[in-house]
């Protein structure tokens, strides 16, 4: 399995810039939208997992999404979404993060011509704050999930979804470990 961690790393790009396979945990990091070219929507994220079986998924926690500042004066409309399906696999979470007003009310795009009523995907949203924070205008899929409950979103915390307290001390990298 390829288990990542990134810290207090400042990510950016338009289309799909965080993409692939992997097991991942984005803590403190910055998000950071661009302006992409006219016509394009922005996508943050789009997870591959192959099969529901498998451990691999992106969480950001503690994370800020913001825009650029050229698409903060993009001279056309851009809709900014936090992910979208790659695979009917796909699994992201963002939890605790502080999300701009660009993400757009719907927050997740589907992926031109896929299913968004497998239940192998997962996406899901855990006390994030800021203006785009607000899931009630969220996306109606049975794979989208607003999680109110503490226990659900303590297993894509670093110490159970990368069982990072086993091997991240060694590395002499800060990480928190759960939710707090």
């Amino acid at each position: 399995m390829n288990t990542q961690f990134y810290r207090e790393c400042r990510i950016s790009g338009t289309v799909d810039f965080i993409f692939g396979d992997a097991t991942a945990v984005f803590q403190k990091c910055t998000i950071v939208a661009r302006k992409p070219i006219k016509g394009q929507k922005n996508t943050i994220t789009a997870h591959k997992r192959k099969e529901a079986g498998e451990a691999t998924g992106y969480v950001f926690q503690f994370c800020d999404v913001v825009a650029a500042d050229e698409l903060a004066r993009a001279d056309f409309p851009v809709e900014t979404y936090l992910g979208r399906p790659w695979d009917v696999c796909a699994r992201v979470v963002f939890m605790d993060c502080h999300l701009q007003g660009l993400v757009d009310p719907k927050g997740w795009l589907q992926w031109q011509g896929s299913k968004t009523d497998v239940v192998d995907m997962f996406y899901a949203e855990y006390h994030n704050s800021g203006a785009g924070a607000d899931v009630s205008a969220r996306v109606k899929w049975p794979a989208f999930h607003a999680i109110t409950d503490a226990s659900q979103a303590a297993n894509f915390t670093v110490h159970n979804f990368i069982s990072g307290d086993k091997w991240l001390p060694a590395t002499g990298v800060d990480f928190t470990p759960g939710l707090h």
